[in-house]
């Protein structure tokens, strides 16, 4: 998870969007929908904070 979170991340860097690899990765792991949709929810909470605290 944190090799996926990682490449993720630094997608996101690049492109602005970590929505397709995130996605892409999540789905890959069998998730129940409940745990898909919160590990899509906490991933977009942490990347908005660490926005929110870089640029304040």
């Amino acid at each position: 998870m944190i090799i996926g979170g990682g490449i993720t991340g630094f997608l996101s860097g690049l492109a602005g969007s970590a929505g397709p690899p995130g996605a892409a990765f999540f789905l890959g792991l069998n998730l129940s929908a409940v745990a898909y949709v919160a590990s899509e929810a906490f991933t977009a909470l942490a990347l908005h904070l660490k926005v929110l605290c870089h640029f304040k």
